[in-house]
């Protein structure tokens, strides 16, 4: 239950973040990422010296996600993005479907091979495949998984001030090439 209030109020910080990264305030991003993890570990920690065992975690998790709702106002006090507008929801109704049914196909894709694995080979054979897998995927989430976060916001801006994607796509796609090829290589 704890946990569940934690994600409750996650929602909070979340539209203000998604926000600053459209706005490529990514400066401000980084310290709620960082002041994030540090309330979160700090707080587990004492928690934990403290005797509060497992619970340490959901806690922690509610201190550091209220804490950062907090910080996120402080970091950008737009307090009307929470105000409620049906003017425009088949809009919001289209996005969000096309929206859940990608990840929806994402997760069946990524799913699969277990399934069929699990059926045709044993759980040893299938659990080394899932092991193998999250090896490869290693420099795809630490190289991909940060670029993303500012590339997206880049070409974003790029649209809204009406200029040409072919650029700046074809850079970003040097710059992660150049940097995640070599990793691949190196696995």
């Amino acid at each position: 239950r704890v946990i569940a209030v934690s994600f409750l109020l996650e929602l909070a910080s979340a539209p203000i973040i998604a926000l600053l990264q459209r706005d490529m305030e990514f400066q401000k991003v980084a310290i709620f990422n960082a002041a994030n993890a540090i309330l979160l570990a700090a707080g587990t920690i004492g928690l934990v010296t403290m005797g509060y065992s497992y619970m340490s975690f959901a806690w922690a998790g509610l201190t550091s996600t209220g804490c950062s709702g907090l910080l996120a106002l402080f970091l950008r006090p737009d307090v009307w993005i929470y105000r409620p507008l049906f003017s425009r929801w088949r809009g919001m109704l289209r996005f969000g479907g096309y929206n859940g049914a990608s990840v929806l196909l994402y997760r069946i894709y990524e799913l699969l091979p277990y399934l069929v694995l699990g059926r045709i080979l044993s759980i040893h054979n299938t659990a080394l495949y899932n092991r193998a897998m999250m090896v490869s995927q290693i420099p795809d989430k630490v190289i991909l998984g940060g670029a993303v976060s500012v590339v997206l916001p880049a070409l974003a801006q790029e649209v809204r001030g009406g200029r040409s994607l072919k650029d700046p796509y074809l850079r970003a796609v040097e710059y992660i090439t150049g940097l995640q090829w070599p990793a691949l290589l190196v696995l």
